[in-house]
């Protein structure tokens, strides 16, 4: 027979303590242990007597602003000449819609009439007036749908945007309006019949020849339009009319007529004062 205390059953052996750590992707470091990285923001926390460190990664304010800086200051130097080139791009497409819808007006309009001399019977001077002019005009602006009137603001210039145009009578200001917000004129003189075109109207800018206006002859052979070509360099400054003698497009003439002859140019995309350059990319 056991005594009561030998029946007792002894406590069973006490746990081991077990520490967890907690792993934060990061390293630890000993208590009050200090640690100082120029390259990160630290934030330290204490738990259970450890610290524990954590790297976020980011940029300061000032850098942040530097690199704003250097965008703003790519982005004024580019932008301009993007801006101005996506410009030219409109105006060239502008210019060939434009020439194409009035040249089928036009053929629109000798179909119906069924005119065969078309300078014979309205560009002849009687010693007063050109006759049947007006009738003309008329009939071939209503085939545009010509509508109301509009005056410029400012301009038109010429090719240089130096001088207010003056085309001494060759052609006329476009200042009848069409559907599409362009304008047209139409102008015989001096025995040949000229239609000018604003091709975004009097209301935009550059309102210049050779950049949104252009003048077209009708062909006296073919009957047919086409843009007016130059006939010479230079105007002579000794001519009768001096200022578009000519029909100047030249980026070096300063003639308050220059201009006159861009129309051609531009159809053939051809640089004026460098035919290994193209028209839209060598004007200003």
């Amino acid at each position: 027979m056991f005594g009561q205390e030998a029946l007792r059953v002894a406590p069973p052996p006490a746990k081991p303590s077990i520490t967890r750590v907690t792993r934060n992707n990061a390293f630890t470091l000993a208590e009050d242990a200090t640690h100082r990285d120029p390259a990160f923001r630290l934030s330290i926390e204490k738990k259970g007597g450890k610290g524990h460190i954590q790297r976020h990664f980011g940029f300061t304010l000032a850098e942040v602003l530097v690199t704003l800086g250097i965008i703003g200051v790519v982005a004024s130097m580019t932008m301009p000449t993007l801006i101005n080139n996506q410009r030219k791009v409109v105006l060239e497409n502008q210019l060939k819609k434009q020439f194409n819808v009035m040249s089928q007006a036009l053929n629109f309009w000798k179909q119906e009439t069924g005119v065969i001399g078309l300078y014979k019977m309205y560009a002849t001077y009687n010693g007063t007036e050109y006759v049947n002019s007006n009738t003309f005009k008329q009939e071939y602006m209503s085939k545009l749908k010509a509508a109301g009137t509009m005056e410029y603001k400012k301009g038109p210039f010429n090719f240089n945007k130096t001088k207010k145009m003056n085309y001494e009578g060759r052609t006329c200001t476009p200042t009848t309006l069409l559907p599409d917000g362009s304008s047209m004129c139409v102008n015989i003189w001096s025995g040949i019949i000229t239609v000018t075109t604003d091709i975004n109207g009097p209301n935009k800018n550059p309102n210049a020849w050779g950049y949104d206006i252009f003048t077209f002859i009708i062909d006296s052979n073919n009957e047919e339009l086409r843009g007016l070509k130059p006939t010479k360099t230079e105007p002579n400054p000794d001519s009768a009319y001096p200022e578009g003698d000519g029909y100047p497009c030249s980026l070096t003439v300063s003639s308050a007529g220059n201009g006159l002859g861009c129309a051609y140019y531009a159809l053939t995309n051809v640089c004026p004062n460098d035919d290994t350059k193209k028209y839209w990319e060598c004007i200003p």
